[in-house]
Formats: C-alpha cells, structure tokens, sequence
C-alpha cells in the first residue's frame, strides 16, 4: 500500500507559492514561501487536507491543496505645488508602495532653485519611496537680487534711480557731463541700454557713461580741474 502524500499548489495572478517538498508521508514537514508580484502583497495561505502553523504544515492522512492569496498594493500619487520661480517634475508620479520617485527642477530666469517640502515622505538627495499614502511636494525658489555698478570715463557723472533688481526690472540713468564735453554712449554688461533705461538681466551688471569733448577748455578750466 503507497501511503504517499501529495501536495497541489494553486498559483493566482498576484503572485507564486512553492514548497520544500510536493510529496511525502504522514508527520512529513512542508515548508511554504512566496513571491509576491510588483503590485501585490502576500496576504495568506490558504490550505486544505492540513493545518498551517506559520508557513508549516504537516501531512496526516491525506493529499493537500495550498493557495497562495495575494492583495493588489493601493496606488499611490504625487501632487506637485508648482510654485513661481521655476518647475519641478517627479517620475514616476503613481506607484505602489516601495517604487521610488525622483524629483528634478527647472528655474526659471532670475530665480535659484532652494529645496524641496514634502509631506507624505522622506526625501534622500532628490529622491524618495513611496510608503502608506500620497505624497505633496512644493519647491521654494529664492527670487535673486542683482546689483548694478555705475562708471564714468571721469568727463562727467552717472546716476540711477537705483542700484538692485530683480531679473527684468528697469531703472532709469541719469548721465551728466562737464564743462565742454556731452554725453557720448554706455558700455553695459550684464544686462541691456535703451532710452536711458536699464534692464537687469539674470546677472550682476555694469554700465559706463562715455563723454566726448565738445570745446577746447579754457585756460580757467585747467586751472579750476
């Protein structure tokens, strides 16, 4: 008489179970494991002809069939709060607990990037792991200063409305020659000239007034300069 015990394992779409053993005799210990697929979580064995006792079970008069049950994650979001100053993009923005989620910015003219604010998660680097709920970040932007330097070619004077700015901001110059000279021209750098106005661009700048001589000075003007 074969007093051989079989095991059947039922395989379902969450996931696969296997054993130590699919055979044996009565008081023989079957060990059980599983893999969970990506989008699911082990949940439990479910087991006919045996008792299970952790991941256990022994045979004891009869075949058994065992069942793994598997449990579809919850799909978690990423909300981005896209403020002024710039763009930040997370990828992937869906995922089930354990996907990670790399966040990445753009700034935008004028503004520097400065951090990241998350609730939902902890944030390693510019990444983090989606773990027990949704996920909101907001991006701070620092607005930068610029500042602008004033010259002259030392034939007259130089004047703005005012010396910071931000990216795009206008300030109006007042250029101011001496005695026997008119105004000629800028030299600009880091920003732009039309009109007497300046127009900071996303950087420092410099302007020059240039003067050109109109008269031949006198003999006082020497002595007075």
């Amino acid at each position: 008489i074969d007093f051989t015990r079989y095991l059947t394992l039922l395989q379902t779409s969450g996931g696969s179970i296997s054993a130590n053993k699919v055979s044996g005799y009565d008081t023989d210990i079957v060990t059980l494991s599983n893999t969970a697929n990506t989008a699911y979580n082990f949940t439990r064995y479910d087991l006919t002809g045996a008792t299970l006792t952790a991941n256990q079970f022994k045979f004891n008069g009869s075949d058994v069939t065992a069942k793994g049950v598997f449990t579809q994650k919850p799909t978690r979001t990423v909300t981005i709060n896209q403020q002024t100053g710039g763009t930040i993009q997370a990828t992937p923005t869906t995922g089930y607990d354990g996907t990670v989620v790399t966040l990445s910015n753009t700034a935008n003219a004028g503004y520097t990037f400065n951090k990241y604010n998350i609730t939902g998660g902890t944030l390693t680097g510019n990444q983090f792991t989606l773990t027990g709920g949704n996920v909101t970040v907001q991006p701070v932007w620092t607005h930068n200063v610029y500042s602008l330097t004033l010259q002259n070619d030392g034939n007259g004077t130089l004047a703005a409305g005012k010396t910071t700015g931000y990216y795009n901001d206008t300030t109006t110059l007042t250029a101011t020659p001496n005695e026997y000279y008119a105004f000629s021209n800028y030299s600009v750098t880091g920003g732009s000239v039309s009109n007497n106005t300046y127009t900071w661009a996303a950087s420092n700048g410099t302007v020059r007034a240039n003067f050109t001589m109109t008269a031949t000075p006198s003999a006082d003007y020497w002595y007075r300069y």
